[in-house]
């Protein structure tokens, strides 16, 4: 076991083993914490440390042997606790599946997806830093082409390293900003045939595929086909 000291407060690492019928045995792993804020037993699942379960320090009447005590109330939760693993192993996954903060993968960050680019620094410098840019400059970065522009706006296409190219169609927002200017947006369409099944909303038409207009793209965040998408009036 490995154990960790915070001040007044302990951790030490278990394993629980459940066997339930004929099931093949579900080893459940968790973290043993005593700190003296604790009252009693507290069951919860942290993202990177998994299951944790709060006790009491030894020197509290009843709490210097808890072994049998975290065993049963687990057992208890057996259901609940398999759970919860298992969506937190989901959860897990499908975070690493978008490559991490490295170059060309994918981060969520302030609740967006936000796409990496890893950038060797000038000579002399000693310190990294991070800069968030918008989609125009991520563009720009990456060497994105224009793959079509027509009259609903410019189809783009940035390279990503082991995955789909990130596609987005810039639009031109219709109503003026109180200085009678016009402002830029791009939305983001699929780069991939490999996506959820999605069809056009008035005739049917599979439209899960890649746009090669900008009146597509912009077709498809309507649900919409290109023959279908024909807005009379844009606000």
């Amino acid at each position: 076991m490995h154990e960790a000291r915070t001040r007044s407060t302990t951790e030490v690492r278990g394993r629980l083993v459940l066997r339930n019928g004929n099931r093949e045995a579900t080893n459940i792993d968790y973290l043993v914490r005593r700190t003296p804020r604790a009252r009693g037993l507290r069951l919860t699942v942290d993202p990177r440390r998994g299951l944790v379960v709060t006790i009491p320090p030894a020197s509290r009447p009843g709490w210097k042997r808890p072994d049998d005590r975290i065993e049963g109330f687990l057992r208890e939760r057996e259901a609940w606790v398999v759970r919860h693993l298992g969506r937190l192993e989901r959860e897990r996954a499908a975070v690493a599946s978008l490559g991490g903060a490295a170059d060309g993968g994918r981060i969520h960050f302030r609740g967006e997806l936000h796409h990496v680019r890893v950038e060797p620094a000038s000579p002399g410098r000693r310190r990294s830093t991070v800069e968030r840019v918008g989609a125009e400059a991520y563009l720009r970065m990456s060497k994105a082409k224009l793959v079509a522009k027509d009259d609903y706006g410019e189809l783009w296409s940035a390279p990503r390293k082991g995955d789909s190219p990130l596609l987005l169609v810039k639009v031109v927002n219709s109503s003026p900003e109180p200085d009678g200017s016009f402002l830029d947006y791009y939305l983001r369409v699929p780069g991939t045939a490999q996506q959820p099944a999605r069809v056009c909303a008035t005739c049917g038409t599979n439209i899960a595929t890649v746009p090669t207009t900008a009146r597509a793209a912009v077709a498809w965040t309507f649900r919409a086909c290109e023959d279908h998408y024909r807005p009379r009036v844009q606000t």
